[in-house]
């Protein structure tokens, strides 16, 4: 596996929090130096609040050598906040049933498959919080899908729509200013953010 961008302190993913955003990728080759990474993270402990860890592909927790990686770059008393698709609900169980990882953010582009519903069930099962984060984008999601999925990740701690950012597709602020309404007594902590990557495209109803 290799680290193929890392963010020192990030302020802008996840509003609130200060992070050290990790981006992995499969593959071999060595496009960030590991040690330099974790020397940082320890030198930025009582800046940050938690080290993230990324895959643009979806399943960090899918990659081999994720554990050891973790494992490396993580100060002592540190929060990994994962991102994920929850695709690999086995590799998930093995990362937070380990203690590898505090936090699971749920990154979903349409309504949850059952190998996602499985990874937050696990979560729940480790007592991980999880965060579902819904990607806007109105090519594929509907807002009757946003609020079937509020329903089915019952347990979450947090629910985020994620905006798309210009030139793609994306919701009129009063719809989601609406829609944050209409998910009250369904979802925990809602709140809209903007999407810091791309929505693949995978799985588009419409051109």
């Amino acid at each position: 596996m290799q680290i193929t961008k890392f963010s020192r302190i990030d302020t802008v993913t996840w509003p609130g929090m200060y992070l050290s955003v990790v981006q992995v990728a499969d593959g071999e080759g060595q496009l960030e130096n590991v040690n330099e990474i974790a020397n940082t993270i320890r030198g930025d402990k009582d800046s940050i609040d938690a080290v993230m860890v990324i895959d643009e592909k979806g399943s960090p927790e899918s990659i081999p050598g994720i554990h050891t990686l973790i494992r490396e770059i993580r100060p002592p008393h540190m929060s990994v906040i994962l991102v994920t698709s929850g695709m690999n609900p086995t590799s998930l169980d093995d990362l937070v049933g380990a203690g590898y990882v505090d936090r699971v953010a749920f990154r979903l582009e349409k309504r949850p498959c059952k190998e996602q519903l499985r990874s937050m069930d696990l979560a729940r099962a480790n007592r991980v919080d999880f965060v579902t984060a819904v990607v806007m984008d109105p090519t594929v999601v509907t807002q009757e899908d946003v609020l079937a999925i509020a329903e089915v990740t019952e347990g979450h701690d947090e629910f985020i729509l994620l905006q798309p950012m210009a030139p793609h597709a994306c919701y009129r602020k009063k719809d989601l200013n609406a829609l944050s309404k209409s998910l009250k007594g369904k979802a925990r902590n809602v709140r809209v953010l903007n999407d810091v990557r791309r929505p693949s495209d995978r799985g588009r109803r419409r051109g």
